[in-house]
């Protein structure tokens, strides 16, 4: 059986990402069929685009839901049998004028398995990256709450946003929380700070 590479996410929110009107972006398993190579993507464009790796099907493609990199990479160990038989079962065929990659009927199988495990119901709310409102994640007491001064650093700013998602994962009850423009919200505040005094 042929040996799948898992390329794993390492950030938490790694396949979160939005487009400038806020809608959340898709996210998508990938298999290269000539190396092994597997990897769980977010699309960064603003309308879906197919390479020609994938619209010749020599890299295969599954829509997956926005999970956490804890839950995409449990994902992909779980999907290697599968992505091995897949692996194991292609030929490269020439129908037209571009060589395109042919599966075969384990292939195939195979496939339809990891396009069935990679499906919603699959997943919990511990699996999944939640996007959040500020206004659900502030309470207005965030300057005595943290002790921000005029002086608190960016990074320690962004230290204090990440402080208040990951206090929400029980809330909300998901893998990790992610709140657009909380840093911002902060930074804000500490600046009103500086103008005051």
């Amino acid at each position: 059986m042929s040996a799948i590479t898992i390329i794993e996410c390492t950030d938490p929110a790694e396949l979160y990402m939005t487009q400038p009107s806020g809608t959340i972006q898709p996210v998508y398993l990938k298999l290269d069929l000539r190396d092994g190579q597997m990897w769980a993507i977010v699309d960064a464009h603003l309308s879906p685009r197919q390479t020609e790796d994938e619209y010749n099907r020599f890299v295969q493609v599954w829509g997956i839901p926005l999970l956490t990199a804890q839950a995409a990479n449990d994902l992909m160990e779980t999907l290697r049998p599968y992505a091995a038989r897949m692996v194991s079962d292609w030929t490269t065929i020439k129908p037209q004028s571009d060589l395109v990659a042919e599966l075969g009927p384990d292939a195939i199988a195979a496939r339809e398995e990891i396009h069935n495990l990679c499906t919603s119901e699959n997943f919990s709310g511990r699996d999944l990256v939640y996007e959040a409102d500020l206004e659900a994640v502030t309470n207005g007491s965030e300057v005595e709450e943290f002790g921000i001064t005029p002086d608190t650093s960016n990074a320690r700013i962004d230290e204090i946003a990440s402080e208040i998602t990951t206090g929400l994962v029980d809330a909300f009850e998901c893998g990790h929380v992610v709140a657009p423009g909380l840093s911002q919200c902060l930074r804000e505040l500490r600046d009103d700070l500086s103008r005051e005094g």
